[in-house]
């Protein structure tokens, strides 16, 4: 079998996208290549159906099959680098597209204490009308956690787990989460 009659499939995405057209070609103008090799759009869209990542699509003699599966992964391209970047990552941006994302300044004092009210800046979490009450009510939630792990070194990871809880109560999301512990004088 040459070249010119497989074609490797590594990734199925968008497959059914052009059995789709495919399709639409076949019932309108007929200038489909499924078409000219004797198949209806249908055809085309059932054995694509049938097809898996990695699954090698064979045309010969104006017919296709779906034949065996070619073992290989998932490749993310990112802007101009092909590979770089791996599934945690990609687990990352859609956490963050899905939940949005809230960073927390605090500013602690020499004694460990907050020193003024915490600043909450939320990214794609809640609609600005909706914040200022839950973010009131998170301001009081950190400054509780922050009497308690006074001087224990720890403070960023508690406030961090305490707002993840909160939010979660309050929106049923679960947005990443940066506390910032700065210290003053």
């Amino acid at each position: 079998m040459t070249r010119a009659h497989w074609l490797s499939l590594v990734t199925f995405t968008g497959l059914s996208l052009h059995a789709s057209l495919a399709n639409a070609a076949c019932n309108g103008s007929g200038a489909a290549w499924s078409c000219a090799a004797g198949s209806s759009g249908d055809e085309v869209q059932s054995a694509l159906d049938a097809a898996s990542d990695g699954a090698v699509l064979e045309f010969q003699n104006d017919t296709m099959t779906v034949g065996d599966r070619i073992p290989g992964g998932y490749v993310f391209v990112d802007g101009t680098g092909v590979g770089d970047i791996g599934p945690s990552v990609m687990r990352e941006r859609e956490s963050l597209a899905e939940s949005g994302m809230v960073v927390v300044n605090l500013r602690v004092g020499a004694g460990g204490g907050l020193v003024g009210k915490p600043e909450i800046i939320s990214r794609g979490f809640v609609f600005v009308k909706d914040e200022a009450e839950m973010f009131e009510a998170a301001q009081a939630q950190i400054a509780k956690v922050a009497g308690r792990a006074a001087g224990d070194g720890d403070l960023r990871q508690r406030v961090e787990a305490e707002l993840s809880d909160f939010f979660y109560a309050e929106t049923k999301r679960r947005p990443m989460i940066f506390a910032l512990v700065n210290p003053v004088g």
